[in-house]
């Protein structure tokens, strides 16, 4: 119990800054897809790693400046690590009732009736590698993108 309690001190040290830090990365996560979506445009590639990779960069700047702002230490690396799992965790149960309607709601699109029937094997396990590179690079952005001035936590 009370391993669950200092986890939980540990995910939102630093008050009110530590828990507007996932609204503001969220923030982030729109504004990298709107800039991805026309440097791809731009670019002319229609891939979906331009998109993401912005996302991805913007949402490990403005995490990075939510620990050290204000006077609080900056986050340290295990602090990073689990700011991106977290992060990850939240994004995938937000996307995963979008996911689910779109299949539903294109039942009738697809041969069969099956509208689910986008989501491969192969799909999946690109979607889980995505997921997994993305949460190690934001985690290595968060730290990296860190305000100097700011001092690491003590303890680490």
């Amino acid at each position: 119990m009370t391993e669950d309690l200092e986890d939980e001190e540990e995910l939102f040290a630093g008050g009110w800054l530590a828990i507007v830090r996932y609204p503001a990365m969220l923030g982030g996560t729109l504004a990298g897809q709107v800039v991805g979506i026309l440097v791809d445009t731009a670019v002319g590639s229609r891939d979906l790693w331009i998109p993401v990779a912005c996302s991805v960069v913007l949402e490990a700047a403005i995490g990075a400046r939510f620990g050290g702002s204000g006077g609080l230490p900056r986050l340290d690396r295990a602090q990073c690590i689990r700011v991106s799992i977290t992060y990850s965790l939240v994004l995938l149960a937000v996307s995963a009732p979008l996911l689910l309607w779109i299949g539903v709601s294109h039942m009738e699109a697809v041969p069969g009736g099956v509208g689910l029937s986008f989501i491969t094997p192969l799909r999946a396990v690109a979607a889980i590698v995505t997921v997994a590179v993305a949460t190690a690079v934001r985690a290595t952005l968060l730290s990296a993108f860190a305000p100097t001035g700011a001092l690491p936590r003590s303890g680490r």
